[in-house]
């Protein structure tokens, strides 16, 4: 009687975690990319919510379920930030979107990475991941 408790907990708790998931994979359908050149120097850091104003900036957009769901997955690998509280002096924002117009916003630097405003480790393979991701679709682009 014990174990079958304990068994019938553990899938109320695995189905739990897995609803509560910060994002589902499936539901986003296109992923705009919006860089500068990473090398680029500022006089101000560029903020996440103020990217858009800091100047002409590249967009590509991915809409393969394949890859979105590839960044989704390394994007799933981050680990929150807690000793820090850096936020990127932002270089790239990915913009992801459902049908249904909801978003999860990433921003990143070569030097942090931030979730919807959450700082989160940084993670260089993830960084070099988006780089070659604008590198696929901008052959100018640099890193």
């Amino acid at each position: 009687m014990l174990k079958r408790r304990i068994y019938k907990l553990l899938i109320l708790i695995i189905i739990l975690y897995k609803s509560t998931f910060s994002f589902c994979q499936s539901d986003f359908k296109v992923m705009d990319i919006k860089y500068f050149d990473f090398s680029m120097t500022t006089d101000s850091k560029i903020d996440c919510n103020l990217f858009e104003y800091a100047g002409n900036f590249k967009t590509i957009q991915y809409t393969d379920s394949t890859k979105i769901k590839e960044f989704l997955f390394l994007t799933k690998s981050l680990k929150r930030d807690t000793a820090e509280s850096y936020m990127p002096d932002v270089r790239a924002k990915i913009i992801l979107r459902t049908r249904d117009g909801e978003k999860d916003i990433i921003c990143l630097s070569n030097l942090g990475i931030c979730f919807n405003n959450t700082p989160m480790k940084m993670n260089d393979k993830y960084l070099y991941y988006i780089k070659r991701l604008i590198k696929a679709k901008d052959k100018e682009f640099d890193f």
